[in-house]
């Protein structure tokens, strides 16, 4: 699996993360982002004082190499003050706080890249620093102390696992000295948990592996959350230069990491719950995870066996189980394919994503989670993220995705143009969305395909009678819980309330997370326009805590309508404080096609929410 030479040499690197990156991305995006950029050039600028070689980032990790053990740490001490000073600006609205790991060591030189010990203690030590810190290892301490005015707190001999090594920190400022247990402590270090993975990952994998966050999380989002258990490793051989299941787990890790529609704990964590023997509901209790992902690994020569579990927590039942069973040199294409699986048995995805999307159908990770990222940007239903889903879009079609998917997402992007208001020649888009309907629907006769075309004959070629017959046709293809979505949505536009109530419900009772509340506004709105605005309330009621504007303000118009104009202003009001409030025109693009099928009882009702405080 490796090269005969190997390129090796002794190299001083350093391991950067932000912290809690994921909840500043879902609090807001574009600021992160913003941030983040800004934090990138400091420390550019700093590299090129001090000599630093970036040869890896994962967007929100670096991995540096100096030539100076001294270089590095006074790159790293500046970098933190001059963050510091930065997120005390008035016009920074997400301040970002960065963990630092020194450390020097053996190193393989792979392409840009470098792997082995020399990366993993310094992802380790960056993994122990504190926010805003810089930790560092003994031989960087040695190499340091007395050629700079910093002081430093020895942290003793760190153990995770069977590896030990001495660390400490820097003395930034007096807030950084702290005590750590060492390892004669009967207690488990928690702080931090890596593995040595010798060169079968690569170093973008390494990125993905040291993103730790060792806290319980806690997230008002409606995202699902999930664990990935360390894998077994059945394999008891003394020539074995790594831990095949630590392997398989921290791969799988790096590949969920992308996907969005979901809140991936840290494998770290995975390590320590395993080591305090949590039960499952206790795990479900303290940590709030909802999916539990379990597996083994074994090797025999040449051939790797892999099976893996998905466990639903709150009831305890097995979702899905698969044995997979390949060659060695196949190893990063099964990390492609088991991580697509787990995602397809997951289906927890957008309402739109999974009506387009069968994980199983793509050939590498990557290529899916293009999509998936397209699909996120055309649900914001803004100009912004249109561009930005149209640019994906032409990598898409570069890339190695399913002929059928492409046309899908094609017929979605002009969909989502037109119905928002971008398209400048509506004739033309019009055109292009049924040419790229029809392709998709040659190439590939599923429930996917004739959901597309269901949409479409529904909202844009206003024909009931063809949007009932591929409403049918998705029927009777074991459609998911998402596609029945898209079949309601078609019967209620098209009058046919009562069928397509009953679809909504369905759809509702199926799906583990509503993540975009799509199945959930869609049922309040089809209640609405049958009067039965006791039922809006009642499933209102059911997601309230989450805070999603749209429900806040659907339940409003139900309240009025019931006679209880106190509650409806005080949701009302409620919604118009939110961070992510609406106002009038922000929710008609909002609703879905439900809505503009509607248009005349709509109007009424943006009436009256304008009526009762809405902005």
């Amino acid at each position: 699996m490796v090269s005969s030479e190997i390129n090796r040499k002794v190299s001083v690197i350093l391991a950067a993360d932000v912290v809690g990156y994921s909840k500043h991305m879902e609090e807001n995006e574009n600021e992160t982002v913003k941030s983040l950029r800004h934090c990138e050039t400091i420390l550019k600028n700093l590299l090129k004082q001090y000599e630093g070689n970036l040869f890896n980032t994962g967007g929100d990790s670096f991995l540096i190499e100096f030539p100076s053990a001294v270089g590095a740490v006074q790159c790293a001490v500046n970098f933190q003050k001059e963050i510091k000073i930065n997120n005390e600006k008035p016009d920074v609205i997400i301040p970002l706080e960065f963990r630092i790991g020194i450390n020097s060591g053996d190193v393989v030189k792979q392409g840009k890249n470098y792997l082995g010990d020399g990366v993993n203690i310094a992802a380790r030590l960056e993994a122990l620093s504190q926010k805003g810190g810089v930790t560092i290892s003994k031989n960087i301490y040695d190499y340091v102390k007395g050629k700079t005015e910093l002081k430093y707190n020895d942290l003793g001999v760190q153990k995770v696992k069977q590896n030990e090594f001495h660390a400490f920190d820097i003395l930034i400022d007096s807030s950084h000295r702290r005590k750590l247990r060492s390892k004669k402590s009967p207690l488990p270090v928690i702080v931090f948990c890596t593995l040595i993975l010798a060169v079968i990952i690569s170093a973008i994998t390494y990125l993905q592996i040291y993103k730790k966050d060792q806290n319980i999380v806690y997230t008002e989002s409606n995202l699902p959350v999930i664990l990935i258990m360390p894998f077994k490793n059945l394999t008891n051989s003394a020539s074995e230069n790594f831990n095949l299941g630590d392997a398989i787990t921290e791969g799988i890790s790096a590949m969920l990491q992308k996907y969005n529609s979901t809140v991936l704990l840290s494998s770290s964590t995975g390590y320590f719950i395993r080591d305090s023997n949590f039960t499952n509901k206790e795990i479900f209790d303290k940590y709030g995870v909802n999916f539990l992902i379990n597996g083994s690994a074994q090797r025999v020569g040449s051939q790797i066996r892999v099976t893996t579990e998905l466990l639903e927590l709150e009831t305890e039942r097995v979702l899905w189980t698969e044995r997979f069973d390949f060659l060695e040199n196949e190893f990063f294409k099964m990390q492609d394919k088991i991580s697509l699986e787990i995602v397809e048995a997951l289906d927890v995805g957008p309402a739109m994503e999974n009506s387009v999307i069968t994980a199983s159908n793509f050939k590498n990770f990557d290529d899916y989670i293009l999509q998936q990222s397209m699909i996120r940007y055309l649900r914001q239903a803004s100009k912004e993220g249109w561009y930005k889903a149209n640019s994906l879009y032409e990598k898409l079609l570069l890339s190695e995705a399913p002929e059928a998917n492409k046309a899908l997402m094609g017929g979605y992007l002009h969909l989502v143009k037109l119905l928002s208001g971008l398209s400048k020649d509506k004739q033309e888009d019009v055109k292009k969305i049924i040419q790229l309907s029809d392709t998709a629907l040659s190439l590939q006769k599923d429930h996917n395909t004739h959901t597309l075309k269901a949409i479409i004959e529904a909202n844009i070629t206003r024909n009931c009678e063809a949007a009932l017959y591929h409403s049918e046709q998705v029927e009777k293809l074991n459609p998911s819980a998402r596609s029945i979505n898209i079949v309601g949505v078609a019967q209620v536009t098209c009058g046919k309330y009562d069928s397509g109530i009953k679809n909504l419900s369905k759809a509702l009772s199926l799906i583990r997370n509503d993540t975009d509340y799509n199945i959930t506004k869609n049922l309040m709105m089809s209640y609405m326009l049958t009067g039965k605005y006791e039922e809006v309330v009642q499933i209102g009621n059911l997601t309230l805590q989450d805070k999603a504007p749209e429900i806040y303000i659907l339940m409003a118009y139900a309240e009025n309508k019931l006679g209880n104009e106190r509650n409806a202003k005080k949701l009302i009001n409620q919604q118009n404080r939110f961070s992510n409030s609406l106002n009038t025109e922000t929710l008609k693009v909002r609703l879905s096609s439900i809505a503009r099928a509607h248009g005349q009882y709509f109007e009424q009702v943006y009436s009256e929410l304008a009526a009762l405080g809405l902005n």
